[in-house]
């Protein structure tokens, strides 16, 4: 399926996690992305197995996801369906 043609292909960082995420401190803005070693052409939207890293954190008893991860996660996919123009959840 994902070979068939319905996506398109776009650059993908292959390690997008936020020690590769630059922020300004005061602002909160994004100023950069670095470590693009893994960067490659897949398919849109298939590095977004890596979501979940932003909703929790690693804790003394193992992994541990914020109180209100599931109202993020919900925000993202609402938003990006929404900038992509359809349903890309199932």
């Amino acid at each position: 399926m994902l070979r068939s043609g319905e996506h398109p292909v776009a650059l993908t960082h292959g390690d997008l996690n936020e020690m590769n995420i630059l922020v300004d401190p005061a602002s909160g803005k994004i100023t950069g992305v670095v470590d693009w070693a893994e960067a490659s052409f897949q398919p849109f939207g298939f590095a977004l197995y890596a979501l979940d890293n932003a909703l929790g954190s690693m804790g003394p008893s193992g992994w541990e996801y914020f109180d209100n991860a599931d109202y993020l996660r919900d925000e993202f996919w609402s938003t990006f369906s929404k900038l992509v123009g359809g349903a890309v959840r199932v």
